[in-house]
């Protein structure tokens, strides 16, 4: 358990981090609309990440179960992303092409920080 925390721990803090720097870095650039769909993105990533890695951190790395998880998490993301585009279709206040874009990115790039996360802190 306490590699499960250490692991999960890392990832979140590493990124709330990354989610951070792409709001401030993007925020100043965005009109109201978009300053809010990156916002939904970057709180559905979060969620979804966090999420998917605690599943993934709690299983051995060799194990078929592993596996599984990491593909269904991946079928998530893809459903996330496709439900995300069904809702924000047509909603006043949320730019869809920003939200949809930085929910993709943002997938991308915490989905690169999996491998180190749970390298990172291996049972002895």
């Amino acid at each position: 358990m306490r590699h499960w925390c250490g692991r999960v721990g890392r990832y979140l803090a590493v990124s709330t981090l990354v989610v951070g720097a792409v709001l401030l870095a993007a925020w100043p650039l965005l009109d109201g609309d978009g300053r809010r769909g990156l916002a939904l993105a970057a709180g559905i990533a979060m969620a979804v990440q966090v999420l998917s890695f605690g599943a993934l951190a709690a299983l051995p790395q060799a194990s078929q179960g592993f596996m599984a998880v990491w593909a269904g998490s991946t079928l998530v993301r893809f459903a996330v992303v496709g439900g995300v585009a069904f809702w924000v279709v047509g909603r006043e206040g949320v730019d869809i092409v920003v939200a949809l874009l930085a929910l993709a990115g943002l997938f991308f790039v915490l989905l690169l920080l999996e491998p180190w996360a749970l390298r990172g802190t291996e049972e002895r």
